[in-house]
């Protein structure tokens, strides 16, 4: 974890803990979701950082 100031953490984490939030106005088909899942896992790297919050939930993904 690195902190970047004002409450804002980077965090290296297995995409396999991260959940899409119940309500998302772009959300993505269950199938899309785990194809791009196991793309990231195969290539072990992300073309852009997804922005996610640590609820009581787990860390789910707001954006990306």
């Amino acid at each position: 974890m690195v902190a970047l100031g004002n409450g804002l953490e980077l965090w290296k984490l297995p995409v396999s803990i991260l959940r899409e939030q119940d309500v998302n106005a772009r959300s993505m088909p269950k199938a899309m979701f785990e194809r791009l899942a196991q793309t990231i896992g195969r290539d072990k790297r992300l073309e852009s950082l997804p922005l996610c919050a640590k609820t009581d939930r787990g860390i789910e993904i707001i954006s990306g």
